[in-house]
């Protein structure tokens, strides 16, 4: 039955919208209005209510779903890098000595391109310990008594070096990852003595655990 602008079927009526767009229409039900965009003059069966409106809750539930999945992704811890360790240990004859304050950088030795590692106290001037080992490679392998220059400082600030021609003379290095941050472990082995060479020490269970700031 058509009454003005209302057109009527048995469970939905259809009404021109305020500012009519062409097939723009209201729907009005029995719980309220919502819009459906449908021919001019077009009756709604029933049937096409039920269907419009499963679709939009399908649509809904979807977009909760996805949403939730969101937050919780959003919300997981992100997991911390684990602190490296930085150390140079050794014993000094009998004593044991942890430099805590280590760096490995590369270095110029003449002309000769070296790998060097240093180590020192935090509170470097009142414990004057420094050890620098130096080797003339930058690879992961064993480096002998000829690949190797040591300068190492006491407890009293004397000055030591090891001699190139020493055959005890060992260093390790087990990774040596070439960037910035990259991490240099290994170990060593190294005999030291002072100018007038009064004076010896032999650094024994050397352990290396550094990185690169700067490469």
């Amino acid at each position: 039955m058509r009454s003005g602008n209302l057109y009527k079927n048995t469970n939905a009526i259809l009404i021109k919208s305020p500012g009519y767009i062409p097939g723009l229409f209201y729907r009005i039900k029995k719980y309220g209005i919502d819009i459906a965009d449908v021919k001019p003059n077009q009756p709604i069966h029933p049937m096409q209510i039920s269907m419009k409106n499963g679709g939009v809750f399908f649509i809904l539930a979807a977009a909760i779903i996805i949403v939730s999945c969101s937050k919780q992704d959003s919300i997981a811890p992100i997991e911390e890098p684990v602190p490296i360790v930085t150390y140079l240990n050794f014993t000094q004859d009998t004593i044991p000595i942890s430099l805590s304050v280590t760096t490995a950088r590369k270095e110029n030795v003449g002309s000769l391109y070296t790998t060097a590692i240093e180590g020192k106290f935090p509170d470097s001037t009142v414990r004057k310990n420094n050890l620098i080992i130096r080797v003339t490679g930058d690879s992961a392998r064993a480096y002998g008594n000829t690949e190797i220059f040591v300068s190492y400082t006491d407890s009293l600030g004397t000055a030591y070096a090891n001699a190139v021609a020493d055959t005890i003379n060992k260093v390790t290095i087990t990774k040596l990852e070439k960037k910035k941050g990259g991490l240099v472990e290994g170990s060593f082995t190294i005999r030291v003595s002072n100018n007038p060479k009064t004076k010896t020490y032999l650094l024994t269970k050397g352990k290396i655990s550094t990185v690169f700031p700067e490469y």
